[in-house]
């Protein structure tokens, strides 16, 4: 994804949480040698889409787990502890 390379995946894990068919990958079923070999024949045959799928993939990739993104998450749940090791317990 961070490379912008296109990507032909099944929804296993949470690849379907990140990935999007026809948006962001090609996702096929688990097991499926036919569908895989379509999805890979469609992108060696197709530049544009390969392009497309590789660049929204990478955008989602900036987005989801970029530094900034993932620094952030990290000062937010710091945050969040260090102010409820603060708070006066309910009934104090």
């Amino acid at each position: 994804m961070a490379h912008g390379l296109p990507i032909v995946t099944t929804p296993v894990g949470l690849a379907s949480a990140w990935l999007h068919d026809g948006e962001s990958a090609l996702i096929v079923p688990p097991g499926a040698a036919e569908p895989l070999t379509r999805a890979i024949n469609t992108l060696i045959g197709d530049a544009a889409l390969c392009r497309r799928l590789g660049a929204r993939a990478r955008e989602q990739a900036r987005d989801t787990f970029g530094p900034s993104v993932v620094v952030n998450r990290y000062l937010g749940l710091y945050d969040a502890l260090v102010h409820q090791r603060h708070e006066p317990s309910p009934g104090a």
